[in-house]
């Protein structure tokens, strides 16, 4: 849908200094052609974009704009950060990186920093088939289907 990757594209040029078309239409999945198009869009709206030719050359917003922060703390940030950073150490899911590059781009400055606290959910890797059942339970969830499990406990000596 075109909002989405046009609030996505702000989101990403808002965590980073200059990307370059390529850049966004591999990350967007469009082309560069279209990025060109999203981005006159993007300043339509009244979201100043600045580019610069060359070699390092992009897209960029302008510093002076700002999104509207205040509705959580600082510390609030800082707490959704870490455990959505957490969430992914365990789990691979662009949806939850996409809501991690909203909320650093969201967040007041000492809270994108880094979290006070931080969560290592990579132990959820483990299993060769731990990434296709959290899948499955994540599609059940999604359809409100019931799902029957078993527990296998590891051998003892």
């Amino acid at each position: 849908m075109k909002i989405d990757r046009l609030l996505g594209i702000v989101v990403y040029l808002l965590n980073r200094e200059t990307v370059s078309a390529r850049v966004l239409a591999e990350k967007f999945e469009v082309s560069p052609r279209t990025i060109q198009r999203d981005m006159a869009s993007i300043s339509l709206a009244g979201i100043p974009v600045g580019s610069q030719q060359g070699l390092n050359g992009g897209y960029y917003i302008i510093d002076s704009y700002k999104m509207n922060r205040q509705l959580l703390q600082s510390e609030d940030y800082t707490y959704i950060l870490a455990a959505l950073k957490g969430l992914l150490t365990g789990y691979d899911n662009l949806r939850v990186q996409g809501t991690v590059e909203v909320m650093t781009a969201l967040a007041p400055g000492k809270a994108a920093l880094g979290p006070m606290l931080q969560l290592n959910l990579g132990v959820l890797r483990e299993g060769e088939e731990t990434g296709g059942n959290i899948a499955m339970v994540e599609q059940a969830i999604k359809e409100k289907k019931g799902l029957d499990s078993s527990i296998r406990m590891p051998a003892t000596a």
